[in-house]
């Protein structure tokens, strides 16, 4: 791991697949999550007050998310002993170090795979985010043997999916009203081509199994 902090800060895991970078940092550039206003910054709104409840971070927290895009998320988590996030997306992680920067916030950046590892021991971190983020890789549960890999039985783990079949059957009703364009410009018709997966709870809680144990559930809305 070397840290190139004369260019940007971020410290960087060797052996990422360069077009697995690539990828994402195109999906990353077609599909910005919206963290603006209007209606689906209300929606992305709601998910970041579910993720905090969930969590119930304190100042005595370590912190670390996985997935962490333009680092919307982390520009609300409370003070906390340690911070830190990665990402596959180099893209992503640019945004998330400007916005960070520009708020005074001491976050550290990794471009990490985790779907392959992540760098960090056993009991780092007291939590760990990983929302919104299972749904774009090719193996979700590679992803979770991975986050399980440096939880100890204290850790407290939130994870969250898009709820997809809702999305998509409400984009359909707004697009038979013609108001599909005009409330959420640019989007996708469908289902999203950075999302992989769709998920239900069920699938969720198998990609859980034998790994973690879930102790509260929560629906944004």
């Amino acid at each position: 791991m070397t840290k190139d902090s004369d260019r940007d800060g971020i410290y960087r895991e060797p052996g990422i697949n360069d077009a697995l970078v690539q990828w994402n940092n195109t999906m990353y550039a077609r599909h910005p999550t919206p963290y603006g206003k209007g209606i689906a910054g209300a929606i992305q709104e709601a998910r970041v007050r579910a993720v905090l409840s969930l969590a119930r971070l304190t100042s005595g927290d370590s912190v670390l998310e996985i997935g962490c895009e333009g680092g919307g998320l982390l520009a609300r988590l409370p003070p906390c002993v340690k911070i830190a996030a990665c990402d596959v997306s180099l893209g992503a992680l640019g945004h998330a170090r400007e916005r960070l920067h520009s708020l005074g916030r001491n976050v550290d950046l990794y471009h990490a795979d985790a779907e392959t590892s992540l760098p960090f021991a056993a009991g780092e971190f007291s939590a760990i985010i990983c929302s919104e983020v299972l749904e774009h890789v090719a193996s979700p549960r590679k992803v979770v043997r991975n986050i399980h890999s440096i939880s100890t039985q204290e850790t407290k783990v939130v994870f969250t999916v898009p709820i997809e079949w809702l999305k998509t059957r409400m984009k359909g009703i707004l697009k038979k009203l013609h108001l599909l364009d005009r409330l959420f410009p640019a989007i996708e018709e469908g289902r999203s081509e950075w999302h992989l997966h769709a998920f239900s709870d069920r699938m969720v809680r198998c990609l859980l199994k034998g790994l973690f144990v879930v102790e509260r559930t929560a629906w944004p809305w």
